[in-house]
């Protein structure tokens, strides 16, 4: 993801801890304060068809949020 940052493709809300990766042409701004416009989505990939076990527990935990 950070690849496609420094390529100019794309702006990315990553942990802080990724700025310890030193990626040339990545710029990092800390995102402060509450914001009615600050809005997290996660979202979970899996392969399609019938997920294992491990895939159906967390996709579990993720629904139970």
């Amino acid at each position: 993801m950070l690849s496609y940052v420094a390529a100019g493709l794309c702006l990315a809300l990553a942990p802080e801890q990724v700025r310890t990766l030193g990626i040339p042409g990545v710029t990092y701004r800390p995102l402060r304060g509450d914001s009615p416009y600050l809005e997290t989505t996660v979202a979970a990939i899996h392969r399609s068809g019938s997920p294992d076990a491990a895939v159906r527990e967390v996709l579990g935990m993720l629904t139970a949020l």
